[in-house]
């Protein structure tokens, strides 16, 4: 296992249960309005109104009955627009690699620059056709705003994912074309089916016992630390995901055999929001970085986070890590930022620190970090922030066990991080011993008064 961080310590370790494809989440873009239209056109039929404003086709065609059944990804593009141009070799890749699973890619030109877009695709070489959005209909329907977007129809028609982040596309791909047209057809049914079982997973959680509120449990009930050899038995989650095969550079050797096992704490003298400090005492420890400033880093995932510590109030702290840093390619240069720059920046945050506390709707935790010093001690000080060079970040979340190693880094909106989060919960043995020492307590409440 190869790391680009010297000081990462890895061990291989046991599997995590294979799952099948389920709804992933990739990392969307945009915001306000926007975002919340093209959030409520997703799950829906693809607009017809799209497909018709696609004409002068070059390297073939495709319609919405040539590609009954397919897996279709849009990619829009300008050849006047440097940035968009440069993810067409990626986007080739992307189609070439899933080409036999039912993948059809489709690139959208602007209406201006057609010509000089038609002399790019024939010098590129590209697999996949192109179409020209002459009167701008598909961008208008889809409610395109900057090249280059990402949208991603699945088998059953629908428009699942609108406009995704550059680094989302091959998990998003890869998630769509494992599905089989009748399972994408039934993604809503599914999803409800999950949202059920959660409820009663925070049923089960939030209360233990019935007629007990579990804000009156004490903390000192002496819930004494397992011995090592039960962490060291127990079933954490091992998969290296490619957004770690890629931002951490890891290697995987096949599933369920390596595991993340990295002893990271969070930083010391700090503030925490409001001065609220979590107890973390026999508890698993989910922490995401995330920039006031950087709106991908914390964009639909603190709402995610807050309805984790609700889910797991006894079990679980989330905290946030407010954190100094610049992503893609922006990072990268950090080290070379002036000491004046990286003051004024330092200060950017601790304003920002300031608005959050009087403005934080959250129940879970926050901490200052102005030296980074997490983030640096996850990458070594020189990977970027969880995207690729092309500057699109995706949010941090890292899972800790009651010992305090990291267990699952990566991207919160990867289907792998719930899994890992229950996985990790339910095989923890502090958490275990908290469990049991709890609900003996409630017991015996119910038996000194009577069972009532």
């Amino acid at each position: 296992m190869c790391t680009r961080s010297s000081g990462i310590r890895s061990v291989f370790a046991c599997s995590l249960l294979a799952v099948s494809a389920v709804h992933a989440d990739p990392t969307r873009e945009g915001s306000g309005q926007r975002r919340t239209d093209l959030d409520a056109m997703e799950l829906h039929a693809m607009p017809i109104e799209a497909w018709a404003g696609l004409s002068d086709w070059v390297g073939g065609s495709a319609d919405a009955t040539s590609t009954k059944g397919k897996v279709v990804l849009f990619y829009t593009w300008s050849s006047w627009y440097d940035r968009s141009m440069r993810q067409m070799s990626m986007v080739d890749r992307v189609a070439k690699e899933y080409a036999d699973k039912g993948l059809v890619v489709i690139g959208v030109h602007d209406a201006r620059g057609w010509d000089a877009g038609k002399e790019e695709i024939t010098k590129a070489g590209i697999s996949f056709p192109v179409a020209h959005d002459a009167d701008g209909k598909f961008r208008a329907a889809l409610k395109v705003d900057q090249d280059p977007d990402f949208y991603l129809i699945d088998r059953a028609g629908n428009l699942r994912f609108a406009d995704i982040t550059t680094s989302s596309v091959s998990e998003a791909v890869e998630t769509l074309v494992k599905e089989t047209e009748e399972k994408a057809g039934g993604i809503l049914d599914e999803m409800a089916r999950k949202e059920a079982a959660a409820r009663e997973a925070a049923k089960k959680t939030s209360t233990i016992h019935q007629g007990v509120d579990i804000a009156d449990i004490p903390e000192n009930l002496g819930i004494s630390r397992p011995r090592q050899v039960l962490f060291d038995a127990a079933q954490w989650p091992a998969r290296v995901t490619r957004w770690e095969r890629e931002t951490l550079g890891i290697s995987n050797s096949g599933f369920g055999e390596e595991s993340i096992d990295r002893q990271l704490s969070l930083p010391q003298n700090q503030q925490w929001l409001n001065d609220r400090r979590p107890n973390t005492k026999a508890r698993v420890i989910v922490a995401y970085i995330w920039n006031p400033g950087e709106y991908k880093s914390f964009h639909r995932v603190q709402e995610k986070m807050e309805e984790l510590q609700k889910k797991y109030q006894r079990e679980v702290v989330v905290v946030g890590v407010v954190s100094q840093f610049k992503s893609g390619n922006q990072f990268n240069s950090f080290g070379n930022e002036n000491a004046e720059r990286e003051e004024r920046e330092r200060m950017q945050l601790l304003a920002h620190w300031e608005k959050l506390g009087k403005s934080t709707k959250f129940t879970h935790y926050n901490i200052l970090d102005t030296e980074h010093a997490v983030f640096d001690a996850l990458y070594g000080g020189s990977s970027p922030f969880g995207g690729n060079a092309n500057g699109d970040p995706a949010p941090i979340a890292m899972i800790f066990s009651s010992d305090g190693v990291m267990r699952w880094v990566g991207n919160p909106d990867h289907e792998l991080f719930d899994l890992s989060i229950d996985r990790v919960v339910s095989v923890d043995p502090w958490v275990k011993e908290r469990r049991k020492v709890e609900s003996d307590w409630i017991k015996s409440q119910q038996d000194s008064s009577g069972g009532e």
